[in-house]
């Protein structure tokens, strides 16, 4: 991750269990954006991310805070086939 990150000036995450740890995030440019779509624990560590100078922002919720309707129908759609996937529907 770090040969691929280093040339990075953005970098999103969306997976919630870390994987942007110090080690990682030691890889990174100072000037490198960092934002973290997870849900809880989300993905960044956060205090080795300020410690190193980075700019983070946790994103939590964004499509529903942003596009509610839109998010719950995205949402409303996968429910439904994954039900359908099952036969419970």
């Amino acid at each position: 991750i770090c040969d691929i990150v280093a040339e990075c000036k953005l970098v999103f995450n969306t997976i919630p269990i870390l994987v942007l740890g110090e080690q990682v995030l030691s890889c990174l440019q100072k000037d490198t954006l960092i934002i973290d779509l997870a849900s809880k624990p989300g993905g960044v560590d956060f205090e080795a991310a300020n410690k190193c100078g980075l700019k983070t922002l946790w994103a939590l919720g964004l499509p529903g805070k942003k596009q509610p309707v839109s998010a719950g129908r995205v949402q409303a759609t996968v429910i439904i086939d994954m039900l359908d996937d099952m036969g419970v529907i």
